[in-house]
């Protein structure tokens, strides 16, 4: 077996620790965004460990652990977490502002795309007017609503849409004919889930909030930074949060263009990156009630 191969296995055992910390830390000081965080980090150490088994064997379980932990879920889980760390500055109002104004916006632009306006141009008016809409849903209507309770709303969404998607990918029927140990899982999921498979038209939609979390938390934190309303150690941790998802999306990029062993120390690069930005995002976090921290 390559040495690459026990890379997802290092993954594992440093996400272990990290999880382990996370949660003696939720028990200890509270904070919604920890309890959050150590469901994302455990749903991707699951997804490191599952994939440290197929190196050396198939098993349809460990392949579906894979897929629905590491393909779908953890991004998302541990983006929410961050949206939980940044509730105090009501991130979540400014996220569903996004979705709003971009939501108005195709909807207005595609509907006149069909009655000749055309498909770019469509497109380019979404990407320009995206933004406008949505400061103005968020002037008119969203900044009013409460963040904590707007970010438990996305958080029953978001268990909702896990709960579906695992009952989803258990089933679903898998190929293990086509299994190939000498090539990671991300490599050839295609050949063994069967064609047109429901659970992958589901993992985008995982992905896309995970990386609009991820990414925008910490953009958003560098912009109040600048606004002197978040503590720099608390922008940087989240920058290499984000910084790990990136490692990851990359690396996702890289197999699809046939070099996949570049997906193990990605995976091991990410977790420690991203064990580097939950030391310096919490340790911003002031130690005082649970519900301070909820909001921190």
């Amino acid at each position: 077996m390559s040495p690459l191969r026990l890379l997802p296995l290092a993954s594992a055992l440093i996400t272990v620790a990290f999880v382990w910390l996370v949660f003696r830390r939720y028990a200890s000081r509270g904070g919604r965004h920890l309890l959050v965080w150590g469901i994302g980090l455990l749903l991707f150490g699951t997804a490191s460990l599952a994939e440290a088994v197929a190196a050396s064997v198939w098993h349809p379980m460990v392949f579906r652990l894979w897929y629905l932990a590491g393909a779908g879920l953890s991004a998302a889980w541990i983006g929410q977490g961050t949206v939980y760390l940044l509730a105090g500055v009501r991130l979540p109002n400014v996220l569903l502002s996004l979705v709003l104004g971009y939501t108005a916006a195709a909807a207005l632009f595609l509907l006149l795309a069909r009655i000749g306006l055309g498909v770019a141009i469509a497109g380019v008016l979404i990407a320009f007017h995206g933004p406008i809409f949505a400061g103005l849903f968020h002037r008119l209507v969203v900044r009013r609503w409460d963040p904590l309770r707007l970010t438990g709303v996305l958080t029953g969404l978001l268990l909702a849409g896990s709960l579906f998607a695992t009952a989803v990918i258990l089933a679903t029927p898998v190929d293990g004919s086509r299994f190939d140990p000498d090539r990671p899982l991300s490599a050839q999921y295609r050949e063994i889930l069967p064609p047109g498979a429901a659970v992958r038209k589901l993992t985008p939609a995982f992905n896309i909030y995970g990386t609009i979390t991820l990414v925008g938390g910490a953009l958003y934190s560098a912009w109040l930074l600048g606004r002197r309303e978040v503590p720099a150690p608390r922008v940087a941790g989240n920058v290499l949060i984000a910084a790990g998802a990136f490692v990851i999306a990359s690396a996702s990029a890289m197999v699809r263009l046939g070099i996949g062993d570049f997906l193990y120390a990605a995976e091991a690069v990410a977790a420690a990156l991203m064990f580097g930005g939950f030391l310096l995002a919490t340790g911003a976090a002031p130690a005082t009630s649970s519900a301070e921290a909820a909001r921190a």
